[in-house]
């Protein structure tokens, strides 16, 4: 808008492709997602992106969706996770 853009920097968009395993392990999906408004499902969510920068390789992605998935059942299990 006109009121944000002088303070704007910089923007940048980015395109991604969602893991097969948020499907896999139930997690909440970005797909369609709105921005959290302290609905009753998750009062308060905090929502945790991360982003990394891997090796070129055909097997790299492969192999870290498969160590990210095998970690992923301890993250969720310890006390406090929330389940989405």
């Amino acid at each position: 808008s006109d009121i944000t853009s002088p303070m704007v920097k910089e923007q940048r968009s980015f395109l991604f492709v969602e893991a097969p395993l948020v499907a896999s392990f139930g997690l909440q999906s970005l797909r369609n997602a709105t921005c959290p408004s302290g609905g009753t499902d998750s009062p308060g969510a905090i929502y945790e992106l991360r982003r990394y920068q891997l090796a070129l390789g055909y097997d790299t992605v492969p192999r870290f969706l498969e160590m990210y998935a095998a970690g992923l059942p301890s993250k969720l299990g310890a006390p406090g996770t929330d389940p989405s």
